[in-house]
């Protein structure tokens, strides 16, 4: 999943791609977010992210401190998730047992 540049993620983001993942086969597969360029994350996007918990793994990867923070705002769920600003490192701890 990719959000598209300079985004505002809001609730309905995060409620979209609950479904999307929900309705997936695959829903206990680790999940790759890249998150760079973000420009806002809403409180009620906030909310929902403390609300689920994933199964598996989710890595956020971003380009900067900024993604860092804002990344860091959204994401105190109870899944276990971490930051990354390099794909290889952020997949290998993806798939690591």
């Amino acid at each position: 999943m990719t959000w598209r540049h300079q985004i505002v993620i809001d609730h309905v983001d995060v409620a979209r791609v609950g479904r999307a993942i929900t309705a997936s086969a695959h829903r206990r597969l680790p999940l790759l977010v890249q998150v760079s360029a973000l420009r806002e994350v809403t409180c009620e996007a906030r909310q929902a992210v403390l609300g689920y918990s994933h199964p598996a793994r989710i890595a956020l990867l971003g380009s900067d401190d900024v993604d860092l923070v804002l990344t860091a705002f959204m994401v105190r769920a109870p899944s276990e998730t971490r930051f990354f600003t390099d794909q290889d490192d952020a997949v290998r701890w993806l798939l690591q047992p």
